[in-house]
Formats: C-alpha cells, structure tokens, sequence
C-alpha cells in the first residue's frame, strides 16, 4: 500500500472512525490533487461517493472537467452527484461587485451539506486540500487582517475530514507519476488576478528560498490557532456568563446585546470582535466599535449592513431595524372567550378574554408607546380599569429602568382604552378582575431583555 493511501488510515483510526461506519462524499474536482485523493481512497479500501460541481465559467474546459469525473465514478463503480450551474449564474454577482471565488466556494459547501445530511445521511464530507493550501490561507488572512478566527486556516470537524493538511504538494505529484493519474489542468489556476495565485506563484517562491520551512511552520500555526478557536467557541456558548446575549431568529434578523458592566474584561473583548465579525462587519468597522462604549446613548455606528445602537447600559445590533405599527384591534367582538395574537416588530403577545367587556370593545386597542404615556398604581379588586389610576412613572421611564435597549422602545405594545394606556408587558403586575380577565403570554425572541426575567406571566 502506498504512504499516502496509509496516511488515510492512520487518520481515520486517530478519529475513531475506523473500521468506517458511515459514508464518505468526496469533493472532487477533477484536479491532480482531488483526483489522486480519489486513487489513494480506493487504494486503502474505502469507496467514497463523488460531488463535483460545474461552475460552467470556463466553457468546454469545465464540462470536460464534469466529464471525467463522471468518467471516474463509472469506471469504479461509485455513486457520483454533478450539478451543473447556469451558466449566467456569476453575471449577478459581478455586477454587485461580489468575490467570484467565495460565492463558488459558498455553493459548493451549502451543496456538499445538503448531500452529506441528506441523501448521503450523516456522510463525512473529505477535501483534499494539502499543507501549502492551508499555508497560503493562513498567510492570506494575515496579510488582509481577516481576524482570530481565519489565521486557523482550513479546519477540520467530525464531519469534514481534510487528510492531506500535512502533505505537501510535491509527495502528491509523485503520487501522480507512481501511478499515472490522469486529471485535468485548470487553466484559471495559472492567474494571477487571483489572490491565491498570486501568493502561489510570487510570493511562495521567495518565501522557500529565504525560509524553507515556511509551509510547515504556518501549518503548526494554523493547528494551534485551531485549538485556540475551538476553546473560544466553548467560551461563546457560556452568554450569560460573558455578558453576550445573541438572538439569530429575531424578526429583525440577528440581533446582539452587550452589557456595559463586563467590557473591560480582555476575553469579553475578543469575544465581541469575533461577534462583530460574523454580523459582517469589516476591519474599520470592528475598529470603531471598539470605542463605541465612550459615545453617549442614542449614538450608532455601522457593523456590517446592520447597525449598533450605544444604549445607555449597553450597545445592541440590529440587522433590521424596529418600527412602530398601527393600532389594531383588541377585540372584534362581545365574546365569552377569544383569543388573540399580537404580532408587531418583535413582539408576539397572546391574550386570551373572559367575561363580557366592561367598557365599548370598539374603543379597546393595542398602540406603540408614546412620549406622553403615563403609569399607574395597581388597584386591587377593581371591576373595571381605571383610567384615573395614581400616575407613578412615564412609560419611558418604567421601559428604561428595565434595561429595556431604546431602538425597541419604539414598538413596545400598549394596551388601550380610548387610545389611553391601561396596560403593557412587563411595566405593571396588572391583572383586570370581575367581568374582564386578560391572560397574556410572552412567545418573542428572549434575550432582548436581560435586566429581568422574561418568563410567560399575567397581567
């Protein structure tokens, strides 16, 4: 058996998956380095299926390349996926200035996720990037300032296996020649307009005659960086420790929310670039938000295509912004029982009625909060609301006091009667007794809160 067919193995045994148990999709693309992957796979007994996807950018070139890998898949028996893209696919992303190379490289891998979950259910999915690729991704971040957690280079999980990130480019060719592979030469490889490339044929060249050992070194780097992002993802999961609250599912899209009492910690801050940084903000901008805690509240700055708003305990992003709604109705009509559904911005509130209305159900309506709006003092065993009640604090203030982040203040639901506020979600212990009792649920995002604890309740 050949050395490299026996690095697989050995891999396979240091994961624990051998004997293998599951399936193996390998990513080929019709290249020496894919395409030998292939010969070792087959060499050491395991028989992966095969995706290839045609970009179709180079004309006849890409469908040759599709059809030797089908060519491959037939001659060994195996089962092969080959999309082929329109072929106008890229004219979109050229016109909106998008990096050609990342969006090919974005399709394949949601594809191979796809497959690996479905079709191939809970396959390894097998790259086979070598030692000077994850070399020149390390290289690539550091010289663009991509941030902590690119300098880890290419990783690998439990299911994506990257077996050649230690084997370099020339043990593979000699693979080839040993065994007269035959794949096929991508011409696009050869220039230069690509970063890759560039630092391929340029910059490595130079690299190797002053510092030899430059692929192995950064590769050490990149295993290290490795363990390095792993642990800093353990410590992302801990939110309430860490003062990093984030909601992905909002209905305005991710939403983030710092606190101010824990951003002199030095991990809190390289946890929160790291956050800004996968909301799409870029160097300059992870820059600026770094001083963003000496701006005064109601300031914000830009993070990616959201924004951060300085509030005054802490700063919030918001993907989409909030907006106020209009008023609608409570209730439609005098029934013994109905339930409702609010959903406006990020609320989602649910009542349900009992008893006859003690007032015109007409005039009963939920709104946004208002500058105006008053509070009021809980009257115990009172029939109907009273209007009148003893005024404690504005709305605005009650909303404040809870940590309640002013860019959501502007669609807090309030309950009222002749457009006069009777009662709102978490600012009174209200409940209405005697002919009308209103339950209500909390279903939102939770975490947009965080002064109190957001639990269903009554009021």
């Amino acid at each position: 058996m050949d050395a490299l067919s026996q690095v697989l193995l050995d891999q396979l045994y240091s994961r624990g998956e051998w004997p293998l148990t599951r399936a193996v999709l390998l990513s080929i693309s019709g290249g020496r380095d894919s395409v030998a992957l292939l010969h070792a796979l087959l060499e050491a007994g395991i028989r992966p299926a095969l995706f290839h996807c045609c970009y179709q950018l180079r004309g006849e070139d890409s469908l040759a390349d599709a059809r030797l890998v089908e060519a491959l898949a037939a001659e060994h028996g195996l089962e092969a996926v080959v999309d082929y893209l329109p072929v106008d696919w890229s004219q979109n992303l050229k016109s909106k200035g998008e990096n050609l190379q990342q969006a090919a490289r974005r399709i394949r891998y949601r594809r191979l996720e796809e497959l690996r979950t479905t079709r191939f259910e809970n396959a390894v999915v097998v790259t086979a990037h070598h030692a000077e690729d994850q070399a020149e991704t390390v290289l690539m971040a550091l010289l663009k300032g991509r941030g902590l957690a690119r300098l880890a280079g290419l990783i690998e999980t439990a299911d994506m296996w990257r077996p050649w990130l230690q084997v370099q480019s020339a043990h593979i060719q000699a693979y080839t020649e040993r065994h007269g592979v035959t794949y096929r030469e991508d011409q696009s490889n050869l220039s230069e307009a690509y970063d890759r490339n560039f630092v391929r044929h340029r910059l490595a060249p130079l690299m190797s005659q002053r510092f030899p050992g430059w692929v192995e070194a950064l590769g050490r780097e990149a295993r290290d960086w490795g363990r390095l992002e792993e642990s800093l993802r353990r410590l992302e999961s801990q939110e309430s420790e860490l003062g990093i609250i984030q909601v992905v599912d909002s209905p305005y899209g991710s939403f983030l929310y710092l606190q101010e009492e824990l951003q002199k910690e030095a991990m809190h801050s390289v946890l929160v670039d790291r956050a800004w940084f996968s909301l799409g903000a870029n160097r300059s901008q992870v820059e600026a938000l770094r001083g963003a805690w000496h701006l005064l509240p109601g300031k914000k700055l830009a993070c990616g295509q959201g924004t951060v708003y300085r509030c005054r305990k802490a700063l919030c992003f918001f993907e989409r912004l909030p907006h106020a709604w209009d008023s609608v109705p409570v209730l439609s009509s005098p029934a013994v029982r109905v339930k409702q559904e609010l959903i406006r911005g990020w609320h989602r509130l649910e009542w349900d009625t009992e008893g006859s209305l003690p007032l015109d159900e007409t005039l009963w309506t939920w709104r946004p909060v208002r500058a105006g709006d008053g509070g009021w003092a809980k009257r115990p065993n009172q029939t109907q609301p009273n209007l009148q009640g003893r005024r404690v604090e504005s709305l605005s203030e009650a909303l404040a006091r809870l940590g309640i982040p002013q860019p959501l203040r502007l669609d807090w639901p309030v309950l009222c009667y002749r457009d006069e506020p009777v009662w709102s979600p978490w600012i009174v212990d209200q409940e209405f007794e005697g002919p009308l009792r209103i339950t209500w649920t909390w279903t939102g995002p939770q975490g947009l809160i965080s002064s109190h604890d957001p639990r269903p309740g009554n009021g």
